[in-house]
């Protein structure tokens, strides 16, 4: 990509900024997310085992079943928390190569 000059340059830098401003609070929105679901499946099986205690062998299977739902909801946001966590590094990566080429004032062309 050819930048055309200093302010286009400025400019793009300040895009990747804020783009990696913005994949960083995404990222604490879904571990915030999967961290919620995660509680919810420890409690439910808490729940079971009691029932399991108890004697109650249905309440025991169904706070089996909505702990492990609950397990199961937490797969695709921890795959798109490795993709937007390299997304981030990659974006952090991008900043610091425009920042040494800029501080070097190579800032005409970027590979």
């Amino acid at each position: 990509m050819k930048v055309r000059n200093d302010g286009d340059f400025a400019t793009a830098l300040a895009t990747l900024r804020q783009h990696l401003v913005d994949v960083e609070r995404e990222i604490s929105l879904v571990e915030h997310g999967v961290q919620r679901e995660l509680a919810s499946a420890l409690i439910w099986e808490e729940r079971a085992m009691s029932a399991i205690r108890r004697g109650v062998d249905g309440t025991a299977r169904q706070a089996l079943l909505y702990s492990a739902e609950h397990f199961e909801a937490v797969a695709v946001p921890k795959a798109d928390l490795r993709v937007l966590k390299a997304l981030a590094e990659e974006c952090r990566l991008a900043i610091a190569e425009a920042e040494q080429r800029q501080s070097a004032g190579v800032s005409a062309e970027s590979t």
